[in-house]
């Protein structure tokens, strides 16, 4: 399993361990919009876009620097997390 998908998956079980929190893994394909984030939640009415990344690709490209700013100006709340802890803090 690559980093990025071990850190997916302890993210995707922390959120699903949290009371009213819908957590969506957005999965890539010819259909989806190019820059979504990877984890998209709704926690307690608040809506979260969460970008994961890993040392070795740290950077984000511009449409998913696109999307981030959507989001934040519709309201929601977006974060760029390296390890579950960050997307613990997000999340208080």
């Amino acid at each position: 399993m690559t980093p990025h998908g071990k850190l997916t998956g302890q993210v995707m079980n922390y959120l699903r361990s949290l009371d009213m929190c819908v957590p969506v893994k957005y999965p890539p394909s010819s259909y989806a919009q190019a820059g979504v984030a990877d984890i998209l939640v709704c926690y307690r009415g608040k809506y979260i876009a969460i970008e994961l990344k890993t040392k070795e690709h740290p950077d984000l490209d511009p449409l998913q620097e696109d999307f981030l700013e959507m989001v934040r100006d519709a309201g929601g709340k977006t974060a760029v997390c390296f390890s579950l802890d960050e997307v613990k803090a997000v999340m208080i």
